[in-house]
């Protein structure tokens, strides 16, 4: 989490407007960073503390507000989707497969971390 709030620091100097507080941020906004040399950390630690950024409560509070999402250059994108809103925070239920579910993944080989 050390590293995760130094990145935070260094983004917050170059986009203020997205990393000083969480906001809503544009979908695929990943997709807009910028090329080698001018931007402030590389790519995979940039998607690293996207994951990071997005998978906090403080997040998922501000995408449930319906607020607008912001790119990186400050631009405005439609508002956040309900359905969106609403997987935001999703239910201790959803984060586990129904039992027969996992039970026929686990048959057919299939593990994706189930246990």
């Amino acid at each position: 989490m050390k590293h995760h709030e130094h990145t935070r620091k260094v983004l917050a100097e170059t986009w203020p407007h997205l990393f000083s507080f969480p906001v809503p941020l544009k979908i695929a906004i990943h997709r807009d960073f910028p090329p080698v040399g001018e931007r402030p950390i590389t790519r995979k630690r940039f998607l690293r503390f996207l994951s990071w950024w997005c998978s906090r409560p403080e997040y998922a509070t501000a995408v449930e507000t319906g607020r607008a999402r912001y790119g990186l250059d400050g631009s405005m994108h439609p508002m956040v989707h309900t359905t969106a809103r609403r997987a935001a925070r999703p239910s201790p239920a959803a984060k586990k497969p129904p039992a027969e579910v996992a039970a026929a993944a686990m048959a057919s080989g299939i593990t994706g971390g189930w246990r």
